[in-house]
């Protein structure tokens, strides 16, 4: 699972390139998955030129909304001509970002000088969401004894009381993910 926070820091011109990178992915992805393109467009990722083709099957309609909402704050950056790189609500943001387009490219997207990216979805893909308004015993999202480097795990949690005693565990590493 990547760090959202591992974005880059990026300055300048770097900086609204991704910005707008992004846009144009989330844009084609949504384009794609309403019906109104049907080919994936030759572009430049980082040094690397690709075919960029996102896998439709990987929006559900929970990211589709994102997407949508992801599309209008690019936009905004987009126009944001003091953009600072070193804004970590921003890098957080676009790292969430980047992530989701990894997942639904299938690829890894370099912004950063030296920065290598794995293709997401090559390994195994564990998605755990867990909601509990109490949690008076156990409860653990994933167990396992590793985690392959290829594999990609996300888990979020949404609790509200974790009674005196109880456990909330998202991943327990004791078997091997991938």
């Amino acid at each position: 699972m990547t760090d959202p926070l591992s974005f880059p820091f990026l300055e300048g011109a770097a900086l609204s390139g991704a910005v707008t990178f992004m846009y144009n992915r989330v844009s084609a992805a949504l384009d794609r998955r309403a019906g109104r393109s049907s080919t994936g467009q030759q572009e430049e990722a980082g040094s690397e030129t690709s075919q960029l083709t996102p896998h439709t099957e990987r929006m559900n309609e929970d990211r589709v909304r994102r997407f949508v909402e992801y599309a209008t704050w690019l936009r905004g950056l987009e126009q944001n001509e003091h953009l600072n790189g070193s804004d970590h609500d921003l890098r957080r943001f676009l790292g969430r970002i980047r992530e989701e387009l990894e997942e639904v490219y299938g690829m890894g997207f370099a912004f950063g000088p030296g920065e290598k990216r794995k293709p997401r979805g090559s390994g195994a893909v564990v998605d755990v969401f867990q909601t509990a308004e109490t949690v008076d015993g156990h409860l653990r999202g994933v167990r396992a004894r590793g985690v392959a480097e290829n594999a990609d795990v996300r888990i979020i949690q949404g609790l509200g009381n974790v009674g005196n005693g109880a456990e909330a565990t998202g991943l327990e590493i004791d078997g091997t993910i991938g």
